[in-house]
């Protein structure tokens, strides 16, 4: 049992690489195609791959996290979560602020004084990954108290995301929720039902024809313009990339330990909230000494983006004084122990 329980969280954390290093691709190919560089048409295949899966991953795996023990007291669990995500959402959003501002003429989007001011409703670049999170915290056991069945607020949220998707929304907060929840809560549900859920033995030719679907979808989506079904498809293929990423790393009988997706797991936290300060300053800096060429531009930016900051976040771990900005709660219990 120990060893079944270790290799579940081994194959989730895994998940949660994948994902953390699809959101570092995507801003890379992202940003080359935002300053106007050359970007071939494999690159912006890759970036839509990137696109489909990516944060739906990470909500699927936040949500299985999420399953794995009770909640306990409401308050007191969201009075946590608001510092654990609220502290770096201001923070780093302070700091990718102040960069902008200083190589305003050399960055793709300029933000202004109002900008930072209105991050309670409007984040900065991909810091609106942690309100979301934090909604979904809050809201969801809300409303599993008032619906009480798991189906129906299952199907709740598919149909809220369906609606929201037309932009029938009326804040970033409701459209933030209903984007991603979903995807959370599957991840919650497969937790809780593991036992029955589990894809650990799911069929090898079972996964062969799904992946085949999902390819010859993506082809389709990549190929031709589905209007105003793109989202729907969309969707769709988000939730079977999350099943073959399931089937992948959990349907293995022994999971291999694989050092580069464990660091990568580990300060994948880290990783989201830095990256993009990073692959931005390669980009640039390539630019000044005349390389605009897609191939070294994508492999210097992805290659530093994450090397780089593996670096920071490693050197902030090892001081605590900068690691509270990532992860305040854990930080304050390791000072008080310390003191004791």
């Amino acid at each position: 049992m120990m060893k079944q329980a270790k290799d579940r969280e081994r194959w989730i954390d895994y998940i949660k690489a994948v994902a953390c290093l699809s959101v570092l691709t995507f801003h890379v190919i992202y940003g080359l195609q935002n300053a106007g560089l050359p970007c071939g048409s494999f690159l912006a295949g890759v970036k839509l791959l990137c696109g489909i899966f990516q944060i739906p991953a990470f909500m699927f795996a936040s949500g299985y996290l999420f399953g794995r023990k009770p909640m306990g007291n409401y308050f007191h669990f969201q009075g946590r979560k608001i510092v654990n995500l609220g502290v770096p959402y201001i923070v780093f959003s302070i700091v990718y602020y102040v960069i902008n501002v200083t190589f305003s003429s050399s960055v793709n989007f300029s933000y202004t004084p109002k900008d930072l001011l209105k991050i309670y409703i409007t984040p900065i670049a991909q810091y609106w990954y942690l309100l979301a999170t934090l909604l979904i915290f809050l809201f969801l056991p809300i409303l599993e108290k008032l619906i009480k069945n798991e189906c129906m607020v299952l199907a709740f949220l598919v149909a809220w995301k369906i609606v929201n998707t037309y932009r029938l929304s009326l804040t970033n907060y409701d459209y933030y929720f209903a984007q991603y929840a979903m995807y959370f809560y599957l991840g919650t549900l497969y937790c809780r039902h593991h036992d029955k859920l589990s894809l650990k033995n799911e069929k090898i030719q079972n996964t062969l024809v799904v992946l085949l679907g999902f390819l010859a979808l993506f082809v389709s989506l990549y190929q031709f313009d589905w209007g105003e079904m793109y989202s729907v498809v969309e969707f769709f293929m988000a939730v079977v990339s999350i099943y073959l990423l399931v089937c992948f790393f959990e349907g293995q009988k022994d999971i291999q330990k694989n050092p580069f997706l464990d660091v990568v797991a580990k300060y994948s936290f880290q990783i989201y909230l830095l990256h993009t300060m990073v692959t931005a300053a390669v980009r640039i800096l390539l630019c000044k000494i005349g390389i605009v060429s897609q191939i070294p531009q994508f492999i210097f930016g992805w290659g530093l983006g994450l090397g780089i900051t593996l670096l920071v976040a490693w050197v902030c771990e090892k001081t605590i004084l900068l690691n509270i900005f990532f992860f305040p709660e854990r930080t304050i219990k390791i000072i008080k122990n310390r003191k004791k």
